[in-house]
C-alpha cells in the first residue's frame, strides 16, 4: 500500500484554467505584446512614464500572486480518473494529454510512472500471487511452445479449458487440459482429437492447432481457437426475457446449425451429442465442438453400431435408446445389446434445439424423472406438445414435427432441410 500511496503523492496538480483570481490591474500579459500595449494606450491616453510604472508594478504583483486556483471548482481540460479497485483513494485529476491506462499488464510490461492509476492484480487461478503488478502467471507448454494462462473458460468432469496467450505469436488460444486417469473417458477425448484432425478443412468446425499427450503426467493438452458465447448461454438469456427470440435471429441460428452439421455428415461423421452447448460463436459463425462420442460411418454404410446409449437426455434420439440383440452366434457381440445410429439421429437432436428456439424449452424438459423422460422419448404413443406459436411461421413448426418423427427413415436429411429453407429465402428476394 505504501508503494501505491507514494505513486499518488508524486502526482503534480495541473494549472487551473479560467476563473483565476489575480490582483486588480494585472497587466502581466501585456509585456512583449505590442498590440495589447497599443490598445491600452489608445483607450486611456496617459503619459508614457506613468504607463511604464504601472506595467512594472503589475508584473511585480503577478510574481507574488502565484496564480491561486479555487479548490472547489473542477479544472478544465482534466479528466477525473476513478480508482476502480476499491483502495479508498479519492479520484485523481490527471491532464487529458496523459495516455490512458489501457495496456494489459504482464510481468514484462510494468506500468510507466507517468501513468497514474492504481492496480491490484487478482489471481484467476490457484498459484497466482496478488498484491503487485509483478506476479507470476501460470504457464502451459504444448510441444515446447509456451502459453501464458489468462483465465479459466470452463471445466468438466476430467477436463479444464483455459484462455491462454502465446507471447511469441501474439495470439490467443483455448487450451483444453484433460486428465487421462479414467480410461473410459480418456478414450472419448482421444477420439475427439482424431475427429478434429479429419475436420480441419471445415470452416464450421472448431480449429485444432496442436495437441500433446503427456504420458508421465497422464494428461492430454489440446490447443484450440478461442470462441465466444455458446448457444446454450444465448438460449438461457433469452428464456429470462418475456419476449420471444426475434424471427431473424431464430432463422440465423437454425441455418448456422444446419451448415455446421452438413460439413461433418459430408465427412462421414455422426456427432451423436448435438445440443446448444456444443455450438460456439466464433467470428460471426456457429462452430461445432465436442466430438467425444462422435462416430465415423464407413462409406458403404448408412449407420454405425454402438455398445451403449450415448447422448444428452433432452436431445438424444429414440434409436440411440432402443437396443437390438445380436442373433449371430459367431459374432463376438452375440447376445449383447447394440444401438444403431445414423445421420438422422443428428436430425432429431436439431429438431429438439429448434423446438427450444421457438418454445424456450425442449420437448421433454417438463418430465423431470430421467427414466420417465427416456421412456417418453422412445414411446410412439407419447405425443409431443406443440402449443400455438403465433410469433413464428407455421413452416417452422412443421419442420420441427418432421425432425421429431420416431421413425428415423421418415426424417428429412440435412441437405433437404437446407435446400428447403434456402429456396424459401430466394423466393423472398
Amino acid at each position: 500500500m505504501s508503494s501505491l500511496t507514494s505513486e499518488f503523492s508524486s502526482v503534480r496538480k495541473p494549472k487551473r484554467e479560467g476563473n483565476l483570481t489575480e490582483p486588480p490591474f494585472s497587466l502581466s500579459t501585456i509585456k512583449g505584446r505590442s498590440c495589447q500595449r497599443l490598445k491600452f494606450m489608445s483607450i486611456k491616453p496617459l503619459r508614457l512614464d506613468e504607463i511604464q510604472k504601472e506595467i512594472e508594478e503589475a508584473e511585480n504583483s503577478a510574481e507574488r500572486a502565484n496564480v491561486y486556483c479555487p479548490p472547489s471548482k473542477e479544472p478544465r481540460g482534466c479528466a477525473p480518473l476513478q480508482d476502480s479497485f476499491d483502495l479508498n483513494f479519492s479520484p485523481l485529476a490527471t491532464p487529458s494529454k496523459e495516455p490512458p491506462c489501457d495496456k494489459f499488464v504482464t510481468p514484462d510490461n510494468r506500468i510507466p510512472a507517468k501513468v497514474q492509476c492504481s492496480v491490484r492484480v487478482k489471481p484467476a487461478l490457484p498459484g497466482l500471487s496478488a498484491g503487485s503488478p509483478e506476479v507470476s502467471f501460470r504457464r502451459i507448454r504444448v510441444n515446447e511452445v509456451g502459453y501464458v494462462v489468462l483465465n479459466e473458460l470452463g471445466k468438466g468432469g476430467s477436463s479444464q479449458v483455459f484462455h491462454c496467450f502465446n507471447p511469441e505469436t501474439k495470439q490467443h488460444r483455448a487450451i483444453k487440459v484433460v486428465s487421462l486417469e479414467n480410461k473410459v473417458s480418456a478414450v472419448g477425448f482421444i477420439n475427439e482429437v482424431k475427429m478434429l484432425q479429419t475436420l480441419q478443412k471445415c470452416n464450421r468446425i472448431i480449429k485444432m492447432f496442436d495437441y500433446e499427450i503427456k504420458e508421465e503426467e497422464k494428461k492430454l493438452l489440446v490447443v484450440l481457437e478461442v470462441g465466444g458465447t455458446d448457444l446454450s448461454k444465448i438460449l438461457k438469456e433469452s428464456a429470462l426475457n418475456n419476449a420471444h427470440m426475434p424471427l431473424y435471429m431464430l432463422l440465423y441460428y437454425w441455418m448456422e446449425m444446419l451448415y455446421a452439421v452438413r460439413q461433418i455428415h459430408e465427412s462421414g461423421i455422426v456427432h451423436s451429442d448435438l445440443k446448444p452447448a456444443n455450438f460456439l460463436e466464433v467470428e460471426g459463425y456457429l462452430k461445432l465442438i465436442d466430438f467425444g462420442i462422435s462416430s465415423c460411418i464407413q462409406s458403404d454404410m448408412t449407420s454405425v453400431i454402438k455398445a451403449v446409449p450415448e447422448g444428452s437426455f433432452n436431445y438424444i434420439s429414440p434409436e440411440a435408446l432402443s437396443s437390438e440383440t445380436s442373433s449371430n452366434a459367431s459374432s463376438p457381440s452375440f447376445g449383447k445389446p447394440k444401438y444403431k445410429i445414423s445421420y438422422k439421429s443428428d436430425v432429431w437432436s436439431l429438431g429438439c434445439i429448434l423446438y427450444q428456439l421457438v418454445y424456450r424449452r425442449t420437448p421433454f424438459q417438463h418430465i423431470t424423472q430421467i427414466w420417465v423422460k427416456l421412456s417418453a422419448i422412445v414411446n410412439p404413443d407419447h405425443k409431443i406438445d406443440y402449443p400455438d406459436a403465433h410469433w413464428v411461421p407455421q413452416k417452422l413448426i412443421n419442420t420441427i414435427k418432421k425432425c421429431l418423427q420416431r421413425n428415423a427413415k421418415a426424417r428429412p436429411s440435412i441437405d433437404e432441410l437446407i435446400t428447403d429453407y434456402e429456396n424459401m429465402f430466394h423466393s423472398l428476394v
